[in-house]
């Protein structure tokens, strides 16, 4: 690096990081499981410990999910055998694979540059808007960014760096694509070979790299891992393969209108949607580099010194190592009709490794405690934030607040519609009645039941004048929680 830190400002990062990660911790539990996503898995992993059943994931009591392989929910559903079915509980694996992203990268900055890189590495990996809110929540994603860098970072450990104990990171690559395999299945092998083959190609080293792998008893390996719950999870509920292998993975994707999904609806969007969902991935610092980058060539104007290239003829192609691996989400993503922003987590690790680099690396260090400044942005703010969520807005996005009014281990039917978070936090107990003929059945053979219903919902008499409101939520979407009327003789005697 041009400008080595001072004691000082390595201090002032490394409090910078640390407060990121504080404040990351103890927000774990602080906000319920929204819908839809974190409350579906957080169910699933609820039923998971409730059913000790841990091949099939079950949406639903009787109904299988097929939408994801099951490492993410197995490491959450061990957590909450061991602290209890919670929020934090849930969310807590999620932190702690994104504190083995933040060692992977800064174990690879280290040992390319030194401590210097590494802690700026992993500072602008931290502070990213993505990483931040994935690495505590219940999502899949955060366990296929976790095994992309794993075979990422083995790969460069054990084929290209030579001064590595390379046997045991080129095995811990396909250790790594067993994991991807169990954490979102074959496209975690897509993201990860695709920006090696692409490097090795450019590089001129294809066959190089290849003849240096163990293929036989690395994939041996692999299969290892992953095979065993596939065949699994097929034999337990017939179809699976199916439905995920070629409908999750293929259909999804290149089909804009897929019709087939059974656990939600198929997000579409415009054919390249995916790099605006990058730049908001990647906040603050999509922000922060293109002024960088303004501020860098106008320097360069000035000076005698040229550039640094993106690779020499005599190195090892790091630059564009990590160029191929922070774009390959983005470009495997671009033609497709379905995407959400977590899509392009497993990029991010190589992103701030590049950020680093060619960036903040070679800035004075002026800059260096401008970059603490700007990583501690959105983590503080969104500190700041939690009060304001929790008052306003939570009740909007899970059913925590409604059922806490609720007495324990009563039934709760839903009427028309059951969001996830209702079946997460009545522990199993909400039931859902789709149209008023199912309605009547379902309170008729449970008259203790209680109610929920949307505010601007139309009831009809039969059941305005045997329930009582007892309880309000939300605001954009008002929800009411009824209770049975208090003389329950002449409740069911009406009935």
């Amino acid at each position: 690096m041009n400008h080595p830190m001072t004691p000082a400002t390595r201090h002032f990062l490394i409090l910078a990081l640390a407060a990121i990660l504080i404040i990351r911790l103890f927000s774990l539990g602080a906000y319920p499981l929204t819908d839809t996503t974190e409350a579906r898995y957080g169910e699933i992993v609820r039923k998971m410990v409730e059913l000790g059943d841990w091949v099939t994931l079950w949406f639903d009591y009787g109904v299988p999910f097929w939408g994801k392989p099951p490492l993410a929910f197995w490491l959450s559903a061990v957590s909450a055998k061991a602290l209890g079915v919670s929020e934090f509980a849930l969310r807590l694996p999620s932190f702690l694979l994104g504190l083995g992203m933040l060692g992977l990268v800064g174990g690879l900055a280290r040992r390319r540059r030194g401590d210097d890189l590494a802690l700026i590495a992993i500072l602008v990996l931290a502070s990213s808007g993505l990483f931040f809110v994935a690495s505590g929540a219940v999502l899949t994603d955060t366990a296929l960014a976790f095994s992309v860098t794993l075979a990422m970072v083995a790969f460069w450990r054990g084929v290209i760096d030579p001064h590595s104990e390379a046997v045991v990171w080129r095995y811990l690559l396909f250790a790594a694509l067993g994991l991807g395999l169990l954490s979102k299945g074959p496209v975690a092998l897509i993201l990860s070979s695709a920006p090696i083959f692409a490097w090795a190609v450019l590089r001129g080293r294809l066959w190089p790299s290849l003849r240096a792998l163990p293929w036989t008893s690395g994939l041996a390996l692999m299969l290892l891992i992953a095979l065993p719950w596939y065949l699994l999870a097929e034999q337990r509920t017939p179809g699976f393969l199916d439905y995920f292998l070629a409908g999750e993975n293929f259909r999804r994707f290149t089909d804009p209108v897929w019709s087939g999904d059974r656990y939600g609806s198929v997000h579409t969007r415009p054919w390249g949607y995916i790099w605006l969902l990058w730049l908001l991935a990647t906040a603050p610092w999509s922000i922060k580099l293109p002024f960088t980058a303004i501020r860098g060539w106008r320097q360069r104007r000035h000076s005698a010194v040229p550039p640094a290239p993106i690779a020499t003829p005599g190195d090892s192609g790091w630059r564009i190592y990590l160029l191929c691996f922070a774009l390959a989400p983005g470009l495997f993503f671009t033609f497709s009709g379905s995407v959400l922003w977590t899509y392009v987590l497993p990029g991010l690790p190589a992103f701030a490794l590049l950020v680093a680099d060619l960036g903040f690396a070679q800035r004075p260090m002026l800059e260096l405690r401008q970059l603490a400044g700007i990583a501690v942005i959105l983590p503080v703010l969104g500190a700041l934030a939690l009060p304001l969520f929790n008052a306003k807005l939570a009740a909007d996005l899970s059913q925590r607040e409604l059922l806490a009014s609720a007495p324990p281990g009563v039934g709760i039917v839903y009427f028309p519609n059951r969001p996830f978070s209702a079946q997460f936090y009545s522990k199993g107990r909400a039931r859902q009645a789709v149209d008023l003929d199912a309605l009547r059945a379902a309170l008729a053979g449970a008259p203790d039941s209680y109610l929920s219903t949307p505010a601007n919902e139309s009831l009809p008499s039969w059941i305005t004048d045997r329930y009582r409101a007892v309880a309000h939520a939300g605001q954009r979407h008002e929800q009411v929680l009824w209770a049975p009327a208090q003389d329950r003789q002449t409740h069911l005697a009406r009935w």
